[in-house]
């Protein structure tokens, strides 16, 4: 009776919502013969992602950690396939950065500038697949492709692809290449290869997930609602290397709240580890930089004596400078011997002496860029856009999205949350990080003459962005005793299914 009553609807519910979303998609099963032949096994598949969050739900063995770690990982694995190879910002660049990881592994030259070796059968991943926007005949090639034999001969040989870019920072690439490495091993085709490096990219970034809600003593439930955002699993199961910065920054803030949360003082481990976490997020992008002050403030009851503070602290201080300076050198040397960098457009650009001379000019900037687009930037950051900007998911669904998220990080009578200090020190470090991007955008991809700031998207402020929700949150919520944060995520669960429905139809019926 008691299952009946208090567990059975949080079953039911979720299982009507999904047949709901399903028939209102009912229309596209025969929209091509592409639609007809996988929609239904998308449907399938969605069904079984819902029930198992129910059921998850359901079972107080598995923790929030667990459940998190499992859906990214099967969710992660529906955007692998309803997003085909290229379908992702950028990917193409980041195919080939992974792949110089890949040749530098195996000892071929790439002192080349302009190319790099790879297989003869690997160049089909950039001319086969329609950049930037794929449609069925991307799914199509990419079915063939898995399924297909492998290449042999000839297409085993090497050949001089184009460098889209340099890699200045190979680790953000690692999980990507031992994805490539494997499939590399075994002669596997080309689709094969971007999909290991997909699901390696992924598992890590589940993986960080599982590790942040596991070590902070708080807060588990923003870390868990914003990795299921539908762009964390568009970019975490992708070649991007957003996928690292996102879990170093998801790392960072669970750390710093275990740290500042220990009954005694900290290991040194600990704190070294905490700092490499920081210093590793820091040069890929320079705007996270600021993150360096979770680690230089952390309170005096993390170190045994006095003494330890001022060395580990001197310690910050040289760490952030020599990241500083790794980040400035490899600006200042991005272009040296003719390896391409990306741009918008053909210039010319603004430039730091534009900011220093003319400061109010800079500031209107940021200002009407703020007020035009921070609407975007918001939606675009949960996934309102997803793709190359292109596939439109209904408002509702974000704003739902950003619902649970905020109600995640509020809280019941017996949990913690940050202190008014901790407050203001998360929201500092999101209002640095989002000034280091406008500075950033403004001196490498905005053209003289635009009235506003070019180039940012919203997925730039992911790493930050659950320092925002506990910050501006963390109040006694007395229906979050109800609303606990395995039920926010089998809500968020559901919300995925018609999120994927959109993008598979989208990309299915374009072109037909």
């Amino acid at each position: 009776m008691e299952f009946a009553t208090k567990k059975l609807p949080f079953v039911l519910i979720p299982s009507a919502l999904f047949a709901v979303a399903t028939l209102a998609f009912r229309g596209t099963f025969g929209a091509s013969a592409l639609t007809a032949r996988f929609f239904p096994a998308l449907a399938v598949c969605c069904g079984v992602g819902v029930l198992l969050a129910a059921l998850m739900q359901l079972c107080p063995r598995v923790s929030l950690a667990k459940m998190a770690f499992i859906l990214v990982l099967f969710f992660g694995c529906l955007f692998t396939f309803v997003f085909p190879p290229n379908a992702v910002p950028d990917e193409p660049v980041h195919f080939a950065a992974t792949y110089q990881n890949v040749d530098a592994a195996l000892g071929d030259d790439i002192t080349n500038p302009e190319t790099i070796p790879l297989r003869l059968a690997d160049l089909r991943i950039y001319y086969r697949y329609h950049y930037p926007f794929p449609d069925a005949r991307s799914y199509e090639s990419f079915y063939e492709g898995l399924t297909g034999p492998r290449p042999t001969g000839g297409l085993l040989s090497s050949y001089e692809g184009d460098r889209f870019a340099g890699v200045p920072y190979p680790y953000v690439y690692y999980p990507q290449t031992l994805g490539f490495l494997i499939a590399r091993g075994f002669s596997l085709s080309p689709e094969w290869l971007v999909l290991l490096g997909r699901l390696f990219n992924l598992l890590c970034f589940a993986a960080a997930v599982w590790a942040a809600i596991r070590i902070a003593p708080f807060g588990g439930g923003v870390f868990a609602l914003v990795a299921l955002y539908p762009l964390c699993l568009q970019q975490a199961p992708s070649l991007s290397y957003d996928t690292v910065t996102i879990a170093l920054g998801f790392l960072a803030l669970a750390q710093y709240l275990r740290l500042t949360r220990l009954e005694g003082p900290a290991r040194p481990v600990e704190l070294i580890l905490f700092l490499a976490t920081v210093f590793l997020l820091g040069p890929p992008k320079v705007v996270f930089l600021p993150f360096f002050l979770l680690v230089f403030l952390l309170p005096r009851t993390c170190f045994v004596t006095k003494h330890q503070e001022i060395v580990f602290k001197i310690a910050v201080v040289l760490v952030f400078f020599a990241a500083l300076a790794l980040v400035g050198w490899n600006y200042l040397h991005r272009g040296d011997g003719g390896v391409p960098v990306i741009t918008y457009g053909d210039g010319p650009f603004y430039t730091f002496a534009d900011i220093t001379e003319t400061p109010r000019f800079f500031a209107a900037m940021c200002w009407h860029t703020i007020k035009q687009f921070w609407e975007f930037y918001l939606n675009s950051m949960i996934g309102a856009e997803l793709g190359h900007l292109e596939v439109s998911v209904n408002k509702v669904i974000i704003e739902a999205f950003l619902a649970l998220s905020i109600l995640a990080g509020f809280r019941t009578d017996t949990e913690k949350s940050l202190s008014r200090k901790e407050r203001i020190l998360f929201a500092l470090l999101f209002l640095i990080a989002a000034f280091g991007t406008l500075l950033i955008m403004f001196v490498s991809w905005t053209p003289v003459g635009s009235g506003v700031i070019l180039g940012i998207q919203g997925r730039y402020f992911l790493p930050v962005w659950p320092s925002v929700l506990l910050a501006v949150t963390g109040w006694k919520l007395p229906l979050r005793r109800h609303l606990t944060d395995k039920r926010l995520v089998l809500a968020a669960t559901v919300l995925l299914v018609p999120v994927l429905y959109t993008a598979f139809t989208h990309i299915a019926t374009r072109g037909l």
